[in-house]
């Protein structure tokens, strides 16, 4: 064991919510021993970017807003970077790194992010597919499209739509393949879902729907991309949009309680005392919250908790934003069990669609294009009971 590691709070991830939770502890206790741990390189971007950096002129090094050793002064912490945790275990409050070097922890929070399903294809074919989980993974996408390339994507949903708006909008060629005629099934009412597909096709993407890719092989310089329809296409890259899960192996390895994601209750700790997990790792009361807010919410009560404070989570009810500007998109669902109907309300340009319960109150909408200002005043009225 390292002369040097003292314990402390000890962060494995260096994500938004390892860095947010980093963040918050600081405005609290300034001194204590703080190690974030990470596979990467420990480079501080904003993730969401991701999927909207190429229309806004940013290449993926001017995502990046700090390097690992200027988080490390801001943060009076020491980071580690390209380490795993190779072994761990909550009696010992030990991690064993990949590095051969012992961290003890007095608490430890899990900010281990998810991980991208994976296509059932063939192994050979998976050599031609990007995801996009983190910067390198951009990189490598951008890297091997050309400019005005042929870009496949498979899975239209919000990761999908939106990778398509922004790729399309900045000049290259994207087709959008999905199991359904309709982006973002599940999560947008049908009126809305399909103005958004109308939308996109409005910007030069191509829908292909009630298919999926069967194979792909390289030709020369073009993949060859089949489908299970007998279709093929020819693209220059193919980006897997379909979804992701928690990652839950470290939290497996410690004995933890798991679901989709890690258990922790409103205090954001696990099912063992000092071991915390925040992000898009964790379910809370067994909701699983992928998104943005939710995680700057949690990262900033963890931090309070970390430094000693009383601090119990809860969430307001927070809108999910499907980052495609040239058809902005906010959607509200209602509460799980919540009984009612949706009332849709197209027009060219825009939609807006309000989930009513039998007395006529809205617990839920969802609003695009022409009519995205108007979840401003939907959320007030929603949160502050008032019938519209």
């Amino acid at each position: 064991m390292d002369r040097s590691d003292r314990g402390g709070i000890v962060i494995v991830g260096t994500g938004l919510a390892g860095y947010g939770v980093a963040r918050e502890y600081r405005k609290w206790e300034k001194s204590g021993p703080l190690t974030l741990i990470t596979s990467g390189d420990g480079s501080f971007y904003s993730k969401p970017m991701l999927s909207a950096a190429w229309s806004a002129g940013k290449s993926p090094d001017q995502l990046v807003a700090k390097q690992a050793q200027a988080m490390a002064s801001e943060l009076g912490a020491r980071i580690l970077t390209g380490e795993t945790v190779l072994a761990a275990g909550a009696a010992g409050k030990a991690l064993t790194l990949s590095g051969g070097r012992t961290i003890p922890y007095d608490k430890l929070v899990l900010a281990v992010g998810a991980r991208p399903r994976k296509l059932a294809i063939p192994d050979s074919s998976g050599a031609f597919v990007h995801s996009v989980n983190d910067l390198e993974g951009y990189r490598e996408l951008r890297a091997g499209l050309p400019s005005g390339g042929r870009l496949l994507i498979i899975g239209a949903g919000l990761i999908g739509c939106e990778f398509a708006h922004d790729f399309a909008v900045a000049g290259h060629r994207v087709t959008l393949l999905s199991q359904s005629p309709l982006p973002l099934q599940g999560l947008l009412p049908p009126g809305l879902a399909r103005a958004l597909r109308s939308a996109l096709e409005a910007i030069g993407v191509a829908f292909v729907d009630g298919d999926a890719l069967q194979s792909l092989a390289r030709h020369g310089a073009d993949l060859q991309a089949r489908l299970e329809s007998g279709r093929e296409l020819e693209v220059d890259s193919v980006l897997s949009a379909i979804g992701f899960d928690p990652e839950i192996g470290l939290a497996r390895m410690l004995g933890l309680e798991v679901g989709r994601g890690i258990a922790v209750n409103a205090g954001l700790r696990t099912s063992q005392p000092d071991i915390y997990a925040v992000g898009d790792c964790a379910e809370m009361s067994g909701r699983w919250l992928p998104f943005v807010q939710p995680l700057s919410l949690a990262a900033r009560a963890l931090g309070q908790i970390l430094a000693g404070k009383d601090v119990s989570l809860a969430f307001p009810h927070m809108p999910i934003l499907v980052k495609t500007p040239r058809f902005p998109i906010a959607v509200l669902p209602p509460a799980s069990g919540a009984q009612g109907n949706w009332s849709e309300d197209s027009q060219p340009g825009g939609a807006k669609c309000l989930f009513r319960d039998s007395d006529g109150r809205v617990l839920g909408f969802a609003v695009g294009g022409t009519h995205y200002p108007d979840r401003v005043e939907l959320l007030k009225s929603i949160s502050g009971g008032a019938a519209i």
